[in-house]
């Protein structure tokens, strides 16, 4: 008998698809610093450029799959030497343990070549057949399947059969991932990177009631230690306090409501824990570079790349 629930991580382990696009960037074209609050995935089919992911710079070549983890910078630079355009197909997805990123638990690499051509050409069928999919889907909904701030958000019901659509879309993507973990697995480690499991519950908490009033003394209540010993499991295990953390979780998830839905400023200040939009605003500017105003005009341009 399969008694899955046995497995700990089966109500933990969570893989969400959010876009699939197809960019073809000329060689002057620069990718100017961003991070996205979701793992970037990039397949590399044609064509070379340096990026700088987080402090170091890879030199990019088709052949490549570039893992991205949430709120990692990167920007890229003119490829003067080049007269092939930068051809590649990136996908971003929520992909958590928890509230953990998986990516990151996994240890991941950023950069991993396919060299065997066989197996590339796989990857590439079946990242054409996810995005061909995922477009089919987009226009059975009657949603523009490129990317265009201004298609406004699918906010009916969906029918029985366009449900079916989706989760078949989502059934490719786990397909898609376990094939690329799969190709990795040799240079993972044996055991993901382990965490104390008071402080697991206490990120969960965090992430459930990001819009809530959270405070020192809460959330050491919550893992039952003192307020010095949450903010020791912190330390060391992020390299910050609790509540830096509950900040960089406000921002995070103020970075996925200004790119995935039209609220205001207000609005998103409010769901994500801040009494007022200016100190919301104050706030993001500080840890992103940017206001969120320009960060949600910047972000969903189609014409600056992913």
């Amino acid at each position: 008998m399969g008694y899955l629930t046995k497995i700990k991580q089966l109500n933990e382990l969570r893989l969400t698809l959010k876009w699939i696009y197809e960019w073809k960037l000329p060689p002057e074209h620069e990718l100017f610093k961003a991070s996205f609050p979701s793992t970037v995935i990039w397949v590399i089919l044609e064509g070379q450029k340096k990026v700088q992911i987080g402090e170091v710079l890879y030199e990019l070549k088709s052949g490549d799959i570039v893992i991205i983890p949430p709120l990692t910078s990167r920007i890229g630079f003119q490829e003067k030497a080049s007269n092939s355009d930068f051809h590649y197909i990136t996908l971003a997805a929520d992909i958590h343990v928890g509230s953990l990123d998986f990516v990151k638990l996994y240890a991941m690499p950023v950069v991993y070549q396919i060299e065997e051509q066989e197996i590339w050409l796989q990857v590439v069928e079946r990242t054409y057949h996810l995005l061909k999919q995922s477009d089919q889907l987009l226009e059975s909904m009657q949603l523009d399947s490129q990317w265009n701030k201004d298609v406004t958000e699918f906010t009916s019901e969906l029918s029985t059969l366009q449900t079916i659509e989706l989760l078949d879309v989502q059934r490719l993507f786990y397909e898609w991932f376990l094939q690329l973990c799969r190709l990795v697995s040799s240079l993972l480690p044996e055991q993901p990177i382990q965490t104390d499991k008071r402080l697991r519950e206490v990120c969960e908490y965090i992430h459930r009631n990001i819009g809530g009033h959270l405070t020192p003394s809460h959330l050491a209540a919550v893992a039952y230690v003192s307020e010095s010993h949450l903010r020791l499991l912190f330390r060391k295990a992020f390299g910050n306090s609790p509540m830096e953390y509950v900040l960089k979780a406000r921002i995070k998830h103020a970075r996925e409501l200004l790119l995935d839905s039209e609220n205001s400023l207000g609005e998103i200040a409010r769901r994500v824990g801040f009494d007022n939009t200016s100190k919301f605003s104050r706030h993001f500017s500080k840890l992103e570079g940017l206001s969120p105003r320009d960060y949600r005009k910047q972000f969903q341009n189609p014409g600056k790349g992913h």
